[in-house]
């Protein structure tokens, strides 16, 4: 029989799968659940579990003291700090498993209005009307910023605020990407998107770590590190929300048993304070840079794929290519 004919996509010794050692691959799992399950958790129960305890001696003040508490602990050292392990990779797992999308979307709008005048070039645009019901909110938009603040919000909470978001091969293309734009299988100019999906995305994951696993790397840590802040954004609300409540009893219950007199209760009405002031904080820092790390973990799922598929893998896009819907 004939030689096959060689051609520049036809799979070549370098591009056959490389997998990682078992030992890689669990070390790698643990990085990600490390980052994006104990880390949030801990730190929500490092600032919230001891203000707790402290709001309620002070708030029972006469019923027990913190000598009672250190006493009944004391024996239980090595278990307690277990136990704060362990419900803290829970609480952690749950902010993990929470949808990246709502601080996601807080932060595009937050960078959407910071940068109002490049709006053109963002991967989220218009599609849709704003249109005002609310009577206040009509009055409010004849100041400038505003009506800025209510587009932003507008445009990232539509559908074109979905991951991986509406104007994504326009995006591509206007920063000279167009090799990755064309394996976009939408355009946020049609008249429906239905091709846009994260499942896009998380395919190509899936098929990257069959054909190559060695070069899944900085994705396997740019999706750590969104998981993380993105819990730690949920773990940064849920402390607010704690802050909150213990800074209404302590306020609330205070003219009632006299708690205000207790040495403890100005130190701890002032932590409180200072705390629910970081954990905003915090969650705003956040919102500064989410979504900037959301597009570029798409940018280099998008760009390894694109070189698996020039080094002979010719299938790793099969199946996700662009359809234009009828006119």
């Amino acid at each position: 029989m004939p030689e096959a004919r060689v051609t520049s996509h036809q799979p070549s010794p370098e591009a056959s799968p490389e997998k990682l050692p078992a030992m890689a691959s669990i070390i790698r799992e643990f990085f990600i659940d490390f980052l994006s399950s104990l880390v949030p958790g801990f730190l929500f129960t490092m600032f919230a579990i001891p203000l707790v305890i402290s709001t309620g001696v002070v708030l029972s003040r006469g019923q027990f003291a913190w000598n009672t508490i250190r006493a009944g602990m004391e024996p239980y050292q090595a278990e307690m700090v277990c136990l704060m392990f362990v419900l803290s990779y829970v609480l952690g797992s749950v902010f993990s498993r929470r949808d990246p999308k709502v601080p996601d979307q807080k932060s595009a709008a937050h960078i959407l209005m910071k940068d109002w005048a490049s709006r053109g070039r963002a991967v989220i645009q218009h599609r849709g009307r704003l249109v005002e019901r609310n009577a206040l909110c009509r009055y409010l938009s004849r100041l400038s910023w505003f009506r800025r603040y209510r587009m932003a919000k507008f445009l990232a909470e539509g559908e074109g605020g979905q991951f991986p978001y509406s104007h994504l091969y326009e995006y591509l293309a206007a920063r000279g990407l167009k090799h990755l734009a064309e394996h976009v299988p939408w355009r946020g100019e049609d008249r429906e998107i239905d091709a846009r999906s994260k499942m896009f995305i998380n395919i190509l994951k899936v098929r990257l770590q069959f054909v190559n696993q060695k070069q899944c790397g900085e994705i396997i840590r740019n999706e750590a590190h969104i998981r993380m802040m993105s819990s730690v954004w949920y773990a940064a609300l849920q402390l607010e929300y704690v802050y909150l409540v213990l800074l209404f009893l302590l306020l609330a219950f205070s003219p009632f048993n006299n708690t205000a007199k207790a040495p403890e209760f100005l130190p701890i009405l002032i932590l409180l304070v200072v705390l629910l002031g970081s954990a905003a904080w915090l969650r705003r820092s956040v919102i500064k840079f989410l979504h900037y790390q959301r597009v570029r973990e798409i940018v280099y799922v998008l760009e390894t794929a694109h070189t698996a598929w020039r080094n002979g893998q010719d299938n790793i896009f099969e199946g996700l290519q662009y359809a234009p819907h009828a006119q």
